[in-house]
């Protein structure tokens, strides 16, 4: 549901009073810099939109179960405006890498490192992000991973609300949340981590999801053998848990650790 004229105007005004300057729109909410408080940012759903409301109720359970870990957008406090959060000024790991491009390969390992890392935690609250993607990826100012966005997480078990972008899920549909969904677009994650851009980034949606449908994923050979094994584990649920995947994982260089 769109909002109407009058919730836009609304909106606006409470924008110029608590905001200074929106620096993201997703489908179900806008983030914005505080006016007061520019290390933080206020997150909102989108009036009038029900699928809205109810990721910014699915977030707010989610971030309460979580509680504060180091691997996750740091949770600051929750009213009526909104969801406040620490500000990450790099944003997001794809919008990173459209600025700058690549870092050094051992930065780009220690990254899927880290991703795994924070993953496993959430896992272990028995809660499925169920959007894993390098936009939901934040980076900190000294360079580390904080995982962002659980409007479409769900405890393990549940109905689903949301599902991850076509490219890391290949289209793929379910209607309970379990940890194999999350583990087959961490194949995908590792694969733009590594290569700066998401599986099939130059095909259209029909045939990105016709080729998932019949197990013919992008081709891995540019990427050093131990990850490229965990990518295609993943695309090929041959992982039960993320600690499985935790064992694959190639050994840090000590100058990257």
């Amino acid at each position: 549901m769109s909002p109407t004229p009058a919730s836009y105007a609304a909106w606006q005004k409470r924008r110029l009073s608590i905001v200074s300057v929106v620096i993201d729109r997703g489908s179900n909410a806008y983030v914005g810099i505080l006016r007061d408080s520019p290390s933080c940012v206020l997150k909102w759903p989108i009036p009038n939109d029900d699928d809205a409301l109810e990721s910014f109720e699915r977030e707010k359970r989610a971030l309460e179960i979580l509680g504060q870990h180091c691997s996750i957008a740091r949770f600051l406090w929750a009213s009526e405006q909104g969801l406040c959060f620490e500000y990450y000024p790099f944003q997001s790991l794809r919008h990173y890498y459209e600025q700058n491009g690549l870092p050094s390969l051992d930065q780009r390992f220690r990254w899927c490192h880290q991703a795994v890392f924070g993953f496993a935690y959430i896992h272990s609250k028995n809660v499925v992000h169920q959007d894993i993607s390098a936009r939901n990826l934040l980076l900190s100012s000294n360079m580390e991973i904080k995982i962002c966005d659980f409007g479409s997480a769900t405890v393990m078990g549940e109905v689903v609300h949301g599902l991850a972008e076509f490219r890391y899920s290949g289209g793929r549909s379910v209607s309970q949340a379990t940890f194999t969904y999350d583990l087959f677009c961490i194949g995908a994650l590792f694969y733009e981590i590594i290569l700066g851009k998401p599986p099939y980034d130059e095909l259209s949606r029909e045939e990105v999801v016709r080729r998932y449908a019949v197990q013919k994923f992008p081709s891995v050979e540019e990427i050093e053998h131990g990850y490229a094994v965990i990518i295609e584990k993943c695309w090929h649920d041959e992982y039960s848990s993320i600690q499985q995947l935790t064992c694959d994982l190639p050994q840090l260089p000590f100058a990257s650790v």
